[in-house]
C-alpha cells in the first residue's frame, strides 16, 4: 500500500511491503482517518491493518473470520464502521485511542482476533399490513 504526493506524484509512504502484517492478498477498501493521520485498510485475507502515516508505521492489525470489504472512520474518528463478505450488516468498532494511549514503539506481531455475527436480511415491515390488514 502507497500514498502517493498528487503535486509530485512521488510515493511518499510504503506500507507493508515483505515485513510483519503485510495483507497477503488483494487489498477492498482503504479509508483515511478524518484528521488525515492514520490510513485503514482492508483485504480478501480478513485483515484490517491500520498505519500513522507521519511515523510510516503499522499501529492496529485486526483479522476476522469474514472478509472486510468496506470499511469508513466516522466523521470525528471515534469509531471504524466495517461491511464484511456474506454479511449484509455494518460493524462499529471504538477507536482504542479514545480511551487510551498509542504507543508507536513497534509492530504488532500478531492480529488482534475479531469475530462479526452473521446479520441476516430481513423485509421491510409493511405498516399498513400490521393495522388491521388495510
Amino acid at each position: 500500500v502507497c500514498v502517493i504526493d498528487i503535486r509530485s506524484a512521488r510515493i511518499v509512504r510504503r506500507f507493508g511491503g515483505s515485513g510483519v502484517g503485510r495483507h497477503t492478498n488483494r487489498v477492498t477498501d482503504m479509508s483515511f482517518s478524518p484528521d488525515g493521520r492514520w490510513l485503514a485498510t482492508s483485504c480478501i485475507d480478513g485483515g484490517i491493518r491500520v498505519f500513522d502515516i507521519p511515523s510510516g508505521r503499522m499501529i492496529d492489525w485486526l483479522e476476522f473470520s469474514s472478509s472486510p470489504v468496506s470499511l469508513a472512520f466516522s466523521p470525528k474518528g471515534d469509531f471504524l464502521i466495517t461491511a464484511h463478505n456474506g454479511n449484509v450488516g455494518l460493524f462499529m468498532w471504538a477507536n482504542k485511542t479514545y480511551a487510551g494511549n498509542v504507543y508507536l514503539g513497534g509492530v504488532p506481531e500478531n492480529p488482534a482476533e475479531l469475530d462479526v455475527e452473521e446479520v441476516e436480511a430481513r423485509p421491510f415491515l409493511n405498516i399498513a399490513e400490521n393495522e388491521g390488514g388495510e
